[in-house]
């Protein structure tokens, strides 16, 4: 006390068997305040050995005073104020915790301290400061809050420990989060023009923190700022993203499909009309039926005909041999921006006229002559074979 004599102010009578450390706890009315506690091996020994008078643990009473070390992450303080002996106080340790996950969420963001018990790292002997890495830019003593690398630095006595941490941007929201007001949507009964067309209504809000909405048309290659427009028809897949500050994470947006479909078949002028060909007469040979049009609507890139009920379809003029009736079809073939449609059906009739019999199709009767007609062609015809083989004899 004082001058540091002895002076007994509570004594303890415990003992242990085995040469180890021993904890002794000391009760409250043993602590008195201006005291700083030695202890005293009073008849101890151990195989013969006396320890009389041997000081396990003493210190007199002092003001600490620290040297302080650093090594990696750790700072050592050990007390020297002591003039003979050994501060009781037990070495004070700093370091960083191990790593720590640590996002963006509007707060300042540092590293945690572990520090010993005891006044070596007191907070005003602690100076601590903050330095961007990389892209990050930041010098400060006040802890960060955006998002960034950093390092946090600890000064205690002239000796610094470093350590970097990582501050991620927040997660992204759930896109069950976002209010219809947030999300863009695709256009319909969109028909094509000629002329580009948005695709989609940009959205009229966004997240907090989301600067704004990128499109993709190819499957996420390119991507651009404003509403995607296209000209041709075709299905198109709109994917989306929501581009975030600094301190927020990007995300996908579900993918909007929006189809442009082909003009309307248009209305035809005379010139884009096939014609039949009037006044045809048996020839025994081949003729055309009609008369390919003049010229073909914006869009189409041919006319296609039958004269079998469309079972087939030509991209020729069709024709005839026998007299008769005929039906042709039209069909006009789109490009990919039109749609194809099934012209008006053309009647044709190649008339068959024979002046030794007094018959033609436009006047005679249709029903008794066109019996009697073939009929005579096949007597003609076995006669004329049979007159050949007797002229050859």
């Amino acid at each position: 006390i004082g001058d540091g004599d002895w002076n007994t102010l509570y004594q303890i009578n415990e003992g242990h068997d085995s040469w180890t450390k021993h904890t002794i706890a000391i009760p409250d009315e043993a602590k008195t305040d201006n005291v700083c506690f030695c202890f005293k091996a009073i008849g101890y020994s151990y195989e013969g050995i006396g320890l009389d008078d041997i000081h396990l643990l003493a210190t007199t009473p002092h003001t600490h005073s620290y040297t302080y070390t650093a090594d990696d992450d750790t700072i050592t303080a050990v007390c020297d104020g002591v003039e003979e002996g050994v501060c009781a106080l037990p070495n004070q340790t700093l370091t960083f915790a191990s790593s720590e996950s640590l996002k963006y969420d509007g707060n300042a963001k540092s590293l945690t301290i572990n520090k010993s018990t005891g006044d070596a790292f007191d907070d005003e002997n602690i100076t601590i400061t903050y330095v961007g890495q990389n892209d990050t830019e930041y010098n400060n003593s006040d802890a960060p809050t955006d998002a960034g690398n950093y390092t946090e630095t600890v000064t205690v006595g002239g000796k610094s420990v470093s350590k970097d941490f990582t501050i991620a941007k927040k997660d992204a929201p759930d896109l069950s989060d976002l209010t219809d007001e947030q999300k863009p949507t695709g256009k319909t009964n969109l028909k094509y023009t000629s002329e580009s067309q948005s695709l989609v209504e940009a959205p009229t809000a966004l997240p907090t923190g989301y600067d704004k909405v990128q499109y993709s048309v190819d499957d996420g290659d390119t991507w651009i700022n404003t509403v995607p427009s296209e000209t041709n028809a075709g299905n198109y897949t709109v994917k989306v993203r929501y581009v975030g500050d600094s301190n927020h994470t990007d995300f996908a947006g579900e993918d909007i499909v929006v189809t442009i479909s082909p003009a309307d078949a248009p209305e035809l002028n005379d010139n884009n009309k096939p014609t039949a060909i009037v006044g045809l007469k048996y020839t025994g040979e081949g003729q055309a039926l009609i008369t390919a049009p003049e010229s073909l609507p914006t869009g189409y890139t041919k006319v296609q005909y039958s004269i079998d009920n469309g079972a087939t379809w030509t991209d020729t003029v069709p024709s005839g041999t026998d007299a008769g009736d005929y039906t042709v079809k039209v069909k006009y073939v789109a490009d990919s921006n039109h749609t194809g449609f099934e012209g008006t059906e053309i009647p044709i009739g190649i008339r068959f006229i024979a002046i030794n019999d007094s018959y033609d199709t436009n006047k005679s009767n249709p029903q008794s002559d066109s019996f009697i007609i073939p009929f005579k062609n096949l007597i003609n015809d076995t006669y004329c074979k049979d007159i050949s083989v007797k002229i050859r004899t």
